[in-house]
């Protein structure tokens, strides 16, 4: 979990199976964690490829707002994972788009 301190956004990353393979996911509430956003996929492979995305770790840019999900990811090797990092801008993200 992480804020964003300029604005009190609360963002959160989680995995889990819900596409058949383990992917990487993001939410964020507006409201002190009352109510979440729907998850946001962040990893961009294709759905059911068998390859995982799991162990991440998220950060917020005090500066500017952007999110940052770093992961391992297996889409390469199912023996070494790499490191992946997303860069999501606030402004990039279409759930964030709120009215």
């Amino acid at each position: 979990m992480a804020i964003d301190e300029r604005s009190g956004t609360l963002y959160v990353t989680r995995s889990d199976f819900r596409n058949g393979d383990v992917n990487v996911f993001l939410s964020r509430s507006t409201d002190q964690g009352l109510r979440w956003s729907p998850p946001l996929r962040v990893n961009n492979d294709p759905i059911h490829n068998g390859a995982d995305q799991f162990h991440q770790w998220l950060a917020v840019d005090p500066t500017d707002g952007d999110v940052y999900v770093q992961f391992y990811d297996r889409r390469r090797s199912p023996w070494w994972p790499t490191i992946r990092a997303a860069i999501t801008p606030p402004v990039r993200i279409a759930f964030l788009i709120e009215s």
